[in-house]
């Protein structure tokens, strides 16, 4: 059996989607979120039945490009039965598109979303009368219980029928309205951006923060597993087999630990972001700060995109499909590897506790303001000289302000940390495994000493970079650390802290250059090709290019000026 869950925008049908299925789907508090079609299955009762979640729509005519995506999947009339989502507190703009779907004469089920929230706030609906008004079975529940999610699931199986309209009538009160003293002063002309820069201020210290205790539970996870585990095993073995003993001591552990130990960090980033984003907070910012793009050639429809940025920029380049607007689009996926991703993170704060100590928070915040203005500059550049167009006006629905669920919370963190775990255990795992032998073995494949790196065949292959990396007063371990972000950016730690066991020994001018490269360097491989489906090759081989180019002279000149005046 083939099912079709449709709906407003934003009403709740990604969410419904993952409790039917078991998936773990974004979702968010956003006009958007979904932008394409995702399909999966259940199980039940031994029967299986396919499940496509498609984009919001508020009706089949006068579509714009993401209902047209909607529309087309219902066009093809190969479902058995639909699930329209609708939010409680609008009902009654939800079941305008209910009355569309009538016409492709199939079982409705529509479900009632947020209706406890709709009950505290005095909100009144009769479903058996709606039921009958609109010839559908009415299910009202939270998209996110289980509970609610096996009353669908129990009809669905029960091989329903169509209904017939045998009412006209329904009973339904609209709830008590939500204040609107905080959506005034976070949407002020003068107030939403100051306020999204303390926000974002206030999530890094936390996050990254001196005496913050997420610095502390980073480094205590450091210290276990190099201090600790390290050394422990490296004791144990060496006199059995020196060689497993450095593999497993510096080339694994020395490796991985440097990266695992921000799992942390980058957990309190993503979970912060995530809250912003479900609470309904960035929706208001896409539409507060509509007018101020535009004149950068942006939209307000970009700020979703640009905000998954400093999450993964694969995953931004994705989200960039709820643009309708092409220019703008390209516009905004060129500039998003000027935005730091979360796999960037640890390779500023690693260069900065070493290079710039206590001030090393200062630092990483400076880095990540600059990722606020220069995409914005960029797309500015592209408007001007290459992705010329102006930008269309911004028409949007703001999402109420709500106080995310824990749960929802807790399942996007999970999905974020599973996804590094992953990652840590394969690209970057299988990265600094090769980089540790190629640094432990010479060309005639003799077992080497730390101390005699220079001769290893890793040291050889570097060697040929190097000399891009000399106008920063870098030397060859640095160019082969960078060159390895291009597969993945968390393997940059991971050699950086194999080639420099006793940490990093770099000037100030050094390590403003060292970071300035790496954070407008090109991105890693992944986000390359995510964002040539999303333009085309000819422009992310452009962008690639200019910004290898661009980050090598910026870090060129900042090691010039700063040793001039250090």
């Amino acid at each position: 059996m083939k099912i079709i869950l449709v709906g407003n925008p934003n009403a709740g049908k990604t969410t419904l989607f993952n409790s039917l299925t078991g998936k773990n789907e974004k979702v968010g508090n956003w006009h958007g979120v979904t932008v394409e079609e995702k399909t999966a299955s259940y199980v039940y009762r031994g029967e299986k039945f396919d499940v496509s979640d498609v984009p919001g729509l508020y009706s089949l005519k006068n579509c714009d490009a993401e209902e047209a995506e909607a529309a087309r999947s219902l066009s093809k009339n190969d479902y058995d039965a639909i699930v329209a989502v609708v939010e409680a507190d609008k009902v009654k703009r939800g079941l305008k598109l209910v009355s569309e779907l009538r016409r492709f004469n199939k079982p409705i089920v529509l479900f009632i979303n947020l209706y406890a929230d709709f009950l505290k706030r005095n909100g009144n609906l009769n479903a058996e009368k709606l039921g009958k008004a609109t010839g559908t079975k009415v299910i009202c529940g939270e998209a996110c219980f289980q509970a609610d999610a096996r009353k669908i699931k129990e009809y669905l199986a029960d091989k329903p029928v169509v209904l017939p309209v045998t009412g006209s009538e329904y009973d339904y009160k609209h709830p008590r309205s939500r204040g609107y003293t905080l959506d005034k002063i976070i949407t002020g002309k003068f107030s939403a951006v100051p306020i999204f820069a303390s926000a974002m201020l206030a999530i890094f210290y936390l996050a990254f923060g001196n005496f913050s205790p997420i610095t502390a539970l980073s480094e205590a996870i450091s210290r276990l597993l190099t201090d600790f585990m390290g050394k422990r095993i490296y004791y144990a073995l060496y006199e059995k087999n020196l060689f497993i003993a450095r593999l497993i001591s510096e080339g694994i552990l020395g490796g991985i630990a440097a990266v695992f130990s921000f799992i942390p960090q980058i957990a309190v980033l993503s979970l912060c972001l995530e809250f912003l984003d479900q609470s309904g907070y960035l929706s208001r910012l896409s539409a507060s700060t509509d007018g101020f793009l535009r004149k950068f050639g942006l939209s307000g429809k970009s700020v979703y995109c640009l905000s998954c940025g400093f999450g993964c920029t694969a995953l931004s380049a994705t989200c960039s499909k709820g643009i309708d607007d092409p220019p703008v689009k390209r516009r905004a996926v060129l500039s998003l590897p000027f935005i730091s991703c979360s796999a960037r993170t640890p390779v500023y704060f690693y260069i900065a506790k070493f290079v710039f100590k206590k001030y090393a928070f200062a630092v990483v915040t400076v880095v990540y303001f600059l990722s606020l203005i220069l995409p914005t500059v960029h797309s500015a550049v592209l408007k001007k000289f290459f992705v010329k167009g102006e930008p269309q006006s911004l028409i949007t629905e703001l999402a109420d302000l709500k106080m995310p669920k824990l749960s929802a919370l807790l399942k996007s963190l999970l999905k974020t940390l599973k996804e590094f775990i992953i990652k840590l255990s394969t690209v970057v795992f299988s990265v600094t495994l090769a980089a540790w032998l190629a640094l432990s073995v010479s060309p005639n494949l003799q077992l080497l000493e730390i101390n005699e790196c220079e001769n290893s065949i890793l040291a050889y292959l570097g060697k040929g970079a190097a000399f891009l990396f000399k106008p920063m007063g870098l030397d060859w371990k640095y160019s082969v650390s960078v060159v390895s972000g291009l597969f993945a950016k968390e393997s940059v730690v991971s050699l950086l802290s194999i080639l420099f066991p006793d940490g990093l020994v770099l000037t100030v001018p050094q390590g403003i250059s060292l970071t300035a490269f790496c954070y407008l360097c090109p991105p890693c491989i992944t986000a390359f090709f995510a964002v040539a489906k999303e333009t085309n090759a000819k422009y992310a081989i452009i962008s690639w290019a200019w910004q290898l180019i661009l980050s090598l002279l910026v870090s060129y000149a900042l090691y010039f000026v700063f040793t001039l005046i250090l």
